[in-house]
């Protein structure tokens, strides 16, 4: 009789908890959704930022040709309102746009509106508002070297209101064309650059017409570079649900030690803070490699040619974002006065900070974020999703996980409730580069393409 020992059984794969996972997800979501409701000082400075925006390219339009009374009353009246921070630079935005009787009949609304307590106010928007009313009488009489202003009243200006302040100080056929003409500049290359851009999206998106059709007829016959079957997909649940942890707390910590952090510097310390999640699965028990190979961390069969696969995608994906945001606009134009603009923190960093800013927005945005975003929700939750629904046969698995992959995404975005539908088409572009070619390389490429585009804007639009 034999006395071989037998073969030791091979180790269990650890199983997950993707119900606890989602749990926690879920809760995530509505939390930072309540969140965004609750700070409203937070949401109001970001809609005066998207205000800003508004500002310099009606103001940058404006200085291409004469603006009839008629766009004035149509396009810009709706801007007078929130704030009276933004009230007074709406007055600025008049003066400039109608000239100065309209700007102080706009001043003189707001001070009614102040009087009767329908906006709170301080004393430094008193001043301000009665430097506005010296300098608007001024003007309107012709006294464009504004006489009734002192040093003091236009360093006000200049400090309480910016670049509306130096707009208001430097006005059409003013005494110093020089002033003039700087601040104007930003204004005037973010009408070039949209335009250009515009010109630009509207090539590529008849281009991605053409590949959408094609990717839609030939999608059944497409081969996949991204497999199921594997093993640890609930641990993948809980490695994202933790990363979502990791996120919220490393900002709660990092606002109450280092409160002096830019918005940017705290952005970069959790996105690659976060990433210590990816220590999960090992922890659970999976090897690093097998984690690496399932999220998507590698090469690709073509290195060189992986990130062109992904540009191929996103020209795709532009006819849908471009339809969105046509809906979108058509909404804020027509709809509820109560819905606000998407944007996003970022922009006030952008505009109000200098060089040195810049650099740092632009390399959390372009580098930081396709680089965790993707790995986290393309390669870590994706995987999950697609695991989860394997069963219902390959493409109502893909469909399914890549809308709710998005969903969670655009949810976790701070642009609001209308950039939810752009921010999904987006990542349903960036889900197809995953899916088609199983490496997050093509991804990444054009998750860092879009948000190098969008970043350089605001750029030139903070000048």
């Amino acid at each position: 009789m034999s006395t071989d020992a037998p073969d030791a059984s091979p180790r269990p794969a650890p199983r997950g908890h993707p119900l606890i996972a989602w749990t926690v997800i879920l809760l995530a979501v509505a939390g930072l959704f309540v969140l965004q409701l609750e700070f409203h000082p937070a949401a109001e400075g970001e809609q005066f930022d998207a205000f800003e925006i508004q500002a310099r390219w009606l103001v940058g339009a404006a200085s291409f040709g004469p603006q009839t009374p008629e766009v004035y009353s149509r396009q810009v009246k709706d801007l007078d309102r929130g704030s009276v921070g933004q009230r007074l630079r709406f007055v600025v935005l008049a003066g400039e746009l109608a000239g100065p009787t309209e700007a102080l009949a706009r001043l003189e609304e707001l001070q009614g509106l102040e009087g009767h307590g329908a906006v709170a106010h301080n004393n430094e928007d008193t001043a301000t508002g009665e430097i506005l009313n010296w300098l608007y009488h001024d003007y309107e009489v012709d006294a464009l070297s504004a006489p009734s202003l002192s040093e003091a009243d236009r360093q006000q200006l200049h400090r309480q209101l910016g670049w509306f302040g130096d707009l208001a100080l430097n006005p059409r056929d003013g005494p110093d064309a020089a002033a003039r003409a700087a601040v104007l500049a930003p204004a005037q290359r973010l009408i070039i650059a949209f335009v250009g851009l515009f010109l630009a999206a509207l090539f590529a998106a008849a281009i991605g017409f053409t590949l959408l059709v094609l990717f839609v007829v030939l999608w059944r016959h497409m081969r996949s570079r991204f497999t199921t079957g594997s093993l640890y997909g609930g641990i993948y649940a809980e490695t994202f649900a933790l990363w979502l942890l990791l996120c919220f707390g490393l900002g709660w910590l990092i606002r109450r030690l280092a409160p002096g952090l830019s918005l940017p510097q705290t952005g970069l310390l959790v996105q690659f803070g976060g990433l210590i999640a990816l220590g999960w699965p090992v922890f659970r028990g999976v090897a690093w490699r097998q984690v690496s190979q399932d999220i998507g961390w590698r090469a690709g069969d073509q290195p060189i040619r992986e990130p062109f696969y992904g540009v191929l995608c996103y020209l795709a994906t532009l006819p849908i974002v471009m339809v969105l945001m046509l809906m979108v606009a058509l909404i804020l134009q027509f709809g509820p006065k109560w819905i606000a603009a998407p944007t996003h923190p970022i922009v006030g960093e952008v505009l109000h900070g200098g060089w040195w800013a810049w650099i740092q927005t632009f390399f959390v945005a372009s580098i930081g974020a396709p680089l965790v975003e993707e790995t986290m929700f393309r390669g870590v939750l994706y995987r999950h999703l697609r695991e989860a629904t394997a069963s219902r046969g390959r493409w109502r698995s893909v469909v399914i996980s890549a809308l709710v992959a998005a969903f969670v995404f655009a949810a976790l975005h701070p642009q609001g409730l209308l950039g939810i539908p752009l921010l999904m088409a987006l990542a349903c572009g960036f889900t197809a580069a995953r899916e088609w070619r199983g490496s997050l390389v093509p991804s990444m490429t054009v998750h860092a393409l879009h948000n190098g585009i969008v970043t350089l804007m605001l750029i030139l639009a903070a000048g």
